[in-house]
């Protein structure tokens, strides 16, 4: 694995990018009848905290869903965004295919670190860290950013899983979903900015030969080559 620092200090903040980004693709705002003759149509529903989403090679929106709120092993610790989090494999890809209008969740059982708490007032999986975004470079390079939001350093207080946070990952057509490169672990042994090390792997882009990821925890731009 070679990572090359692009550039130092792009501020990302990754709990400023929430899921209400996306939230035109998957709600109706309530005063839309005073668009102004704007039509807004929901194509999916029930997402488990969605993040980024990219047209695939094939035609199908994929969407990153972090978590929601369910079991976990009951491991848990304080994370960078003052939040206590708890491991659980809530995680999940889903493909909206929309020639044949079905909304398939196509991967699950991804790690993820979501809120002990499943109480109504917490949300369905509000601030919840896993797969944060997806990107293609043909139907067989299909690339996740596995998020994390703190220091590397206490990945294996969660346990084995704990070690599949903040970390690039692939799948292929058939949904074989597979590990690479230690994002969080690049973020612990070099952190860009010199503050305390602190990854959370998010924007992703895969090009030919290479993916550049943005580390919101770590506020820098790196690629992987």
């Amino acid at each position: 694995m070679n990572l090359s620092k692009i550039s130092l200090l792009v501020v990302v903040l990754a709990f400023l990018i929430t899921p209400a980004i996306y939230s035109f693709c998957f709600s109706v705002p309530s005063s839309a009848e005073n668009l102004g003759g704007t039509t807004v149509t929901v194509i999916a529903t029930g997402l488990h905290n969605p993040r980024g989403l990219n047209f695939g090679p094939d035609g199908g929106l994929y969407i990153a869903e972090a978590g929601t709120n369910g079991p976990h092993n009951g491991v848990c610790r304080m994370m960078g965004d003052g939040m206590m989090k708890c491991y659980s494999t809530t995680g999940s890809i889903t493909r909206i295919d929309f020639e044949k209008g079905t909304v398939e969740r196509i991967i699950e059982d991804l790690p993820s670190l979501i809120n002990p708490t499943a109480s109504p007032n917490v949300g369905n999986g509000s601030g919840a860290a896993g797969p944060h975004d997806v990107s293609f470079n043909g139907m067989g390079n299909a690339y996740v950013t596995m998020g994390l939001g703190g220091n590397p350093a206490v990945r294996p207080d969660f346990g084995d899983g704990g070690a599949l946070l903040g970390r690039l990952a692939r799948f292929n057509p058939s949904g074989k979903f597979r590990y690479y490169e230690d994002l969080a672990g690049y973020e612990l042994e070099n952190n860009p900015d010199g503050f305390v090390p602190d990854s959370n792997p998010y924007g992703l882009l895969a090009r030919p030969g290479k993916v550049v990821y943005a580390d919101a925890g770590g506020n820098s731009l790196n690629q992987v080559t």
